[in-house]
Parts: C-alpha cells; sequence; structure tokens
C-alpha cells in the first residue's frame, strides 16, 4: 500500500499537522543515514507507562471504542479518536503503580509495504520486561491479548499461524524491540479505508496522511495511543 517515498511524506505530513494534540503530541520525524544505506526515516516519541498489577484493570478511565474491521463497521474517525485521547490527557489522575519509560517507533516495512509499531519498554532500573509482565501494562488494552497464547519471545492468536507481537531489531536503529506484525496489516488498513469518506481535495499528501491516520486507528484497537510524559 505505501511506498518507501509515500510513508515519508504521510508521517512528514502527519507531524506537522497535528504539533500540540495532547493525546497524539510527542512523534517526531527522525531522518537516519549511513555509508550502508540510503537515508531512511521513521517516526519516535517516549512515553511514559504503568504496570497494572491486576491484568483486568485498565489505566486509563475512559476505554477508546475498539476499531472493528471485520462485520461491523468502522464507527469512530481519526478525528473523534483523537479528541478521545485528549479527554484523557487531559483529565486528572492518581496512581501508585509503577512507571516504565516507553520508546516508541513508527517504522515502514519493505515486506508489507505498510507501517508497524515498534518499541521497547523498561522498568525504573532499566530492565526490559518479560512478555508476562509486558501485557499487563498501560500501554495496550485489557482485551488486546484474549484469546492468544505466548513464549518468551512472541505472542500468537490461537486461530492464526502468524504472532501478533514478536520480538526483533528495529530495522533502521538494530536495537533489540517488540512490534505488532504487521502480516494482516494491508488487508485490515484497505477494509477502515474503505469505510471512510473524506474530501480531501484530490492531494496526494492529503490521502497519504489520511491513511497513516488510518492505521493509527487500527493500532489503536490494540495500543494505547495516549502520550503519557509526567511521572504520576
Amino acid at each position: 500500500m505505501f511506498s518507501r517515498e509515500d510513508f515519508d511524506t504521510a508521517c512528514q505530513s502527519y507531524v506537522s499537522a497535528r504539533p500540540t494534540d495532547r493525546g497524539i503530541c510527542g512523534w517526531q520525524w527522525n531522518a537516519y543515514s549511513s555509508p550502508y544505506q540510503t537515508s531512511v526515516g521513521y517516526l519516535a516519541r517516549t512515553t511514559t507507562e504503568f504496570a497494572l498489577h491486576d491484568p483486568s484493570e485498565p489505566f486509563a478511565t475512559a476505554e477508546m471504542e475498539a476499531i472493528s474491521v471485520g462485520d461491523a463497521p468502522v464507527t469512530e474517525s481519526w478525528d473523534e479518536v483523537v479528541a478521545e485521547l485528549e479527554d484523557e490527557a487531559a483529565a486528572p489522575r492518581s496512581t501508585t503503580k509503577e512507571p516504565l519509560n516507553c520508546q516508541q517507533y513508527v517504522v515502514y516495512t519493505p515486506g508489507f509495504q505498510v507501517p508497524a509499531f515498534y518499541f521497547s519498554l523498561h522498568d525504573a532500573r532499566g530492565s526490559p520486561l518479560r512478555v508476562d509482565d509486558l501485557i499487563r501494562t498501560s500501554l495496550f488494552r485489557p482485551s488486546a491479548f484474549d484469546a492468544t497464547t505466548r513464549n518468551s519471545f512472541a505472542i500468537t492468536p490461537s486461530a492464526s499461524a502468524f504472532p501478533l507481537l514478536s520480538q526483533g531489531d528495529h530495522p533502521v536503529l538494530g536495537t533489540p524491540c517488540w512490534y505488532i506484525h504487521p502480516c494482516e496489516t494491508a488487508t485490515a488498513l484497505s477494509e477502515i479505508m474503505s469505510e471512510m469518506q473524506y474530501d480531501d481535495g484530490g492531494s496526494r499528501e492529503r490521502r497519504l496522511k489520511r491513511t497513516l491516520e488510518a492505521w493509527f486507528m487500527l493500532l489503536s484497537s490494540i495500543v494505547n495511543l495516549q502520550h503519557r510524559t509526567e511521572i504520576l
């Protein structure tokens, strides 16, 4: 769906269009080049997540409506998702939960031609979380890993041959990360886009930005995209 050039254009347009939205702010475009590869770029940000000692307890006080790409139609626009995230970000909270450092990335995957979400999550001592602890954090929706099996390096839906969450090196930086596997992304993204009607006046840049926004909507059914930077 995306070429490398399309991805770069969509990301840079997205960042420039939403510099101050409290719910989804913090993303920065990083260009990277080396003697061994042409210049490539990715989105990156840092958030503060929290350990949830009760796996059934959500961190957020208001859940975003999950985005369905099956029988039910998509019922939210990205602007509505952003508004809900901003409401969450503005709501006062108190917590004694352990703060966690989360590095988040949106990268291009040439094999699938779609964006992919990579991240790392460390405790206050700098130690990476085990998978059993990883899924019990404010980063994920409470039902994100229902009907899945897991081992030390992947979480796989019971009815799928492909993992939902896997370990792998960041495709640009080469650092160890977890990532949401992009194998089904193109199909799901096409279904979301077919449900949406945008009057963008035919602008290529706007169409690409809207496609990236649709990808974020898809991601938001698994990942809590609220931007938290403070220690509460």
